[in-house]
Parts: structure tokens; C-alpha cells; sequence
């Protein structure tokens, strides 16, 4: 899969987060929107975020859901690299691991 995610980091605005990836499943396009909240510093040094919003799946089967996710910025102490753990809840839950890097 290959997509894209866009994050507003603005001051004095609710952390809000949108994005989209293209893969070669029946359902060829997930979208999804949430909020992004810190938590904690890993280590003292590897920020760690809670997400959560609505995502969709579209395509062949298209579904629409809920997701909460765990996010770990600075991930293997490369700044723009990071994990994100979490949960997709559509028809039934499923657990998805992904790594991005920030542009």
C-alpha cells in the first residue's frame, strides 16, 4: 500500500489528521479522519501519540468504521520515521501495523 498523510499541527486548534492510502485489495482505497493527541515521552526521547477517528474502506466492499491507534514519532531514533499500532473496527476488528516517514 502507498498513501499519504496530512496532519495539522497548528497552535490553538484540536489536533486533526486525514489521509489516504491505494493498495490492490478488493477495496482499493482507505480514507480515514481523526484527532492526535500526545501522551508521553518512550524513553524520554520518542514522542508517543494516541489517534482516533472514523476510517473507511472503498471499493468493492466498501465499509465505514472506527479507528484508535497508537503512534511512535522518532521511531528506530530516526527523526522523520514513525510507527503507528492500532485498531480498525468496520464489519470486524482487525489490527494494523504501518511505518511512515515525514516529508
Amino acid at each position: 500500500a502507498l498513501g499519504i498523510v496530512m496532519e495539522n499541527n497548528a497552535p490553538n486548534y484540536e489536533p486533526l489528521r486525514f489521509g489516504f492510502e491505494a493498495n490492490t485489495s478488493n477495496t482499493p482505497v482507505v480514507a480515514f479522519i481523526g484527532g492526535k493527541w500526545f501522551l508521553s515521552n518512550v524513553d524520554s526521547k520518542y514522542p508517543m501519540f494516541m489517534s482516533a477517528g472514523l476510517i473507511g474502506n472503498f471499493g468493492n466492499n466498501s465499509n465505514v468504521g472506527v479507528f484508535i491507534s497508537l503512534i511512535f514519532q522518532r521511531f528506530l531514533d530516526i527523526k522523520p520515521l514513525f510507527l503507528e499500532v492500532g485498531v480498525d473496527a468496520m464489519n470486524s476488528g482487525s489490527v494494523q501495523v504501518q511505518a511512515g516517514y515525514y516529508f
